[in-house]
């Protein structure tokens, strides 16, 4: 009963998460492979991900800044890629 509970929130959040990324000027993504909801020992190492997505998007977030257009949620920036990287 518990598992059928958490596929169900996490069904919920994976709905959210979409519907707020498409409406974001830029989106950073960690990627680790090999991850488990569960995994409160290796904390290090998503750290490490997130700053390495957050430092990957450095120029986009520099151009956006930069740009002399205001922006706003109906033409976003795209940046393919962008925090993706292999664990």
């Amino acid at each position: 009963m518990l598992d059928i509970f958490r596929r169900a929130l996490m069904c919920a959040q994976v709905q959210l998460m979409e519907k707020e990324a498409r409406s974001a000027d830029i989106l950073i993504h960690p990627f680790h492979c090999g991850s488990t909801w569960f995994d409160f020992e290796n904390y290090e190492r998503y750290i490490e991900s997130g700053r390495a997505a957050a430092e990957a998007a450095l120029p986009a977030i520099r151009d956006l800044f930069s740009n002399s257009t205001p922006m706003n949620h109906e033409t976003p920036v795209q940046h393919s890629g962008v925090g993706r990287h292999a664990a």
